[in-house]
């Protein structure tokens, strides 16, 4: 009796109060504030608040807008990923347009309008690199905490200042002059030619140059870091690798456009509306492209993409970001992961630096990649240069051949290896021995580069003039001793003879009479220095020689050089990914954002950044000619052909030898962990 008594009562008391037995969802929710509240700290708490706050859909934060108070509702619709990318895609497009087309197509024009020796111009190509190298650490320090859209508009703005620097030089000098200020002719009625010298040189140009290509390099640098993760952090897994693979797609087409505008360009007279009618881009030395109209193109693209970038939101909507959220962790990970990553980053720099050295795999991995790099940028640089010594191309049409020879190898190249990592299962011991394999094979490509045309014969520098065989070489012979000839650059005007030599000018040929303009070519007679005539079809004059340079179009070797060519540079891009690949896999995991960042800088400082002022410095030694004069050295007019060639050769042979030793001795140090399949 009692005992229902106590049951009726509990019973009526559950009633009162209206109470049910407590579900495990609604026990966990009593017990989690305890649970928080015994591990939290004030400072822990305003982060996962803060975070948590980041998970709803700030309207500051994931609206469009250039300012709290300009949001216009009209541009609301364009706050997606898709939209992002488009404009990325542009951005990276005219980073690979300026950086590595207009830029590398333009050297050589350069070095003739403003008296640069190679070495200088080498440096140019440089300077992005090293701009890009010091802004590194401080672009994605501060992009990890502000927001990523509008570091990479400042970042586009920059570049487009560099682009535009790079025009000053353009109108800040006087109109480019190629005509001698006297008669390049040869007067033997004893006719003196007046002694003028210009005091002025343009060779301190050079300092506006590697400004605008050092701005280039600050302005690029969010684009490979800041941009990327701003993408990934947007998208899903399967959304993340089809909208990288169009913005790097679209850096690969940049370039190719630049070269192939870039040569466009050089056909067109540097001073618009000027049309010269006694020089053209085909047959004479001195001509000047309009090199600066590209840098103008560019430089506006840039700033085309600024305004619509800066207003991106930091994050896009949180139906968006609902996607990404299998592929992170939890916010409260999140916040303890970053914590932990400052306090070892801040504690154990250098600990982490010695202990990435101490991976032999990793050391030797990173200088075969610099060794390569110092390849990549030192042909790309000078890869149209190679072809107007060796096969003797006008610019434009060497800059067009080069970029539509190595674009599409390094293109097709990287896809080819980013497909073998897709669709096999090697290992990492198999992929570094793969890659020596394939850098072995890529030594004897090489060979390839031995195909040149036969170098062209200069009287007075490497060929003694014809009618005096026994002299020694000087431009000064017994046949023009009368002609009181004088060798500055202004009065640098080569003409090639009826024998098939090239002559410093008119006067050094002993050329008496004025040039007949025929087919739009200076043909001249009664030249002293030279035996034989040139027939012209369709006229009864002789003539002994014509302006320009001797020009063979018989030598059928460039076609074996530019096969070659491509195989060499779509091989040697073809180990970029797998060496990646196994970069990655060959360090620590908690080491692997800044084990990757160490190896950029190694590629840097050893690579890219000494590759083109080395080969420049090295085709300096190869000039046999120089155009100053009053005490300037000026460009050089006149490269001796077999040592060029040699240059070239040895500069690539020695470093791809080193490349594939390094390669060798990262795959020989690998040591496989136990559980690493086969």
């Amino acid at each position: 009796k009692n005992n229902s008594n106590k049951k009726e009562s509990n019973k009526s008391f559950l009633q009162k109060n209206q109470m049910r037995p407590a579900t495990p969802s609604q026990v966990q929710e009593v017990e989690e504030p305890k649970h928080v509240a015994a591990k939290s700290s004030p400072k822990t708490d305003d982060v996962l608040k803060s975070d948590s706050n980041e998970l709803n859909d700030d309207p500051d934060e994931v609206a469009c807008n250039w300012h709290p108070k300009c949001q216009p509702q009209c541009c609301q619709c364009f706050a997606r990923p898709s939209c992002l990318l488009l404009w990325l895609c542009l951005s990276s497009f005219t980073q690979g347009l300026v950086v590595n087309g207009f830029v590398n197509s333009v050297l050589t024009t350069l070095e003739l309008r403003y008296d640069m020796t190679s070495s200088e111009s080498g440096l140019i190509a440089s300077m992005y690199d090293i701009g890009s190298v010091l802004c590194l650490v401080p672009v994605t320090y501060i992009g990890h905490r502000y927001r990523r859209s509008r570091l990479i508009s400042i970042g586009l703005l920059t570049m487009s200042v560099g682009s535009f620097v790079f025009t000053i030089p353009q109108f800040t000098t006087d109109a480019y002059n190629y005509q001698s200020p006297v008669s390049p002719l040869c007067y033997l009625s004893g006719k003196v030619y007046p002694d003028f010298c210009t005091k002025q040189t343009l060779n301190n140009y050079k300092f506006v140059f590697w400004l605008g290509q050092f701005l280039h390099g600050v302005g690029a640098s969010p684009l490979y870091t800041l941009a990327v993760a701003y993408l990934d952090d947007n998208l899903t897994v399967q959304q993340s690798g089809a909208f990288l693979g169009a913005y790097y797609m679209m850096s690969l087409i940049g370039p190719a456009m630049g070269y192939l505008l870039g040569g466009i360009f050089l056909n067109i007279y540097v001073e618009l509306g000027v049309t010269p009618s006694d020089i053209s881009p085909k047959n004479n030395n001195l001509w000047v492209g309009a090199w600066w109209i590209g840098f103008f193109l560019s430089g506006t693209l840039s700033l085309v993409s600024v305004v619509p970038i800066f207003g991106f939101p930091k994050r896009f909507s949180h139906s968006t970001s609902s996607q990404t959220q299998s592929r992170h962790e939890s916010p409260r990970d999140i916040v303890g992961a970053e914590n932990a990553a400052t306090q070892i980053s801040a504690k154990h720099f250098w600990s982490s630096i010695v202990t990435l050295l101490k991976n032999a795999t990793f050391v030797f991995l990173s200088f075969s990649g610099a060794m390569q790099y110092v390849i990549m940028t030192g042909l790309s640089t000078f890869g149209p240069k190679i072809l107007q010594i060796l096969f003797y191309l006008t610019k434009s049409s060497s800059t067009i051949t080069m970029g539509l020879v190595t674009v599409p190898a390094a293109a097709f190249g990287v896809m080819t290896g980013g497909l073998l990592i897709r669709f096999t299962k090697f290992s990492v011991q198999r992929l570094l021995w793969l890659s020596f394999i394939v850098a072995c094979v890529d030594l004897i490509l090489g060979l390839g580069l031995l195909a040149k045309c036969n170098p062209q014969k200069f009287a007075g520098v490497n060929q003694n003039y014809p009618l005096t065989p026994n002299q020694s070489n000087s431009l000064n012979a017994t046949c023009n001793m009368n002609c009181h000839c004088q060798e500055s650059k202004f009065m640098y005007s080569p003409v090639c003879g009826a024998d098939s030599v090239i002559y410093y000018s008119p006067c050094y040929a002993g050329c008496q009479s004025n040039g007949t303009m025929i087919n739009g070519a200076n043909y001249y007679a009664d030249c002293t220095c030279i035996t034989g005539q040139i027939a012209i079809d369709g006229s009864d004059q002789k003539f002994s020689a014509v302006e320009g340079a001797c020009i063979k179009n018989a030598c059928h070797k460039l076609q074996i050089l530019l096969s070659m060519l491509f195989l060499f540079i779509f091989v040697l891009f073809s180990t970029s990914v797998p060496i990646l690949h196994c970069t990655m896999r060959v360090i620590p995991a908690t080491l692997k954002d800044f084990g990757l960042g160490l190896q950029w800088v190694i590629l840097r400082l050893f690579g890219s950044i000494p590759g083109p002022p080395l080969m420049g410095k090295l085709i300096d030694t190869t000039c046999s000619l120089w155009t100053g004069g009053c005490g300037h050295q000026g460009s050089c007019s006149f490269y001796n052909g077999e040592s060029f060639w040699l240059i070239v050769i040895a500069f690539a042979g020695v470093l791809k030898v080193l490349e594939v030793a390094l390669m060798g001795l990262a795959a020989f140090f690998y040591y496989a962990p136990p559980d690493e399949p086969e």
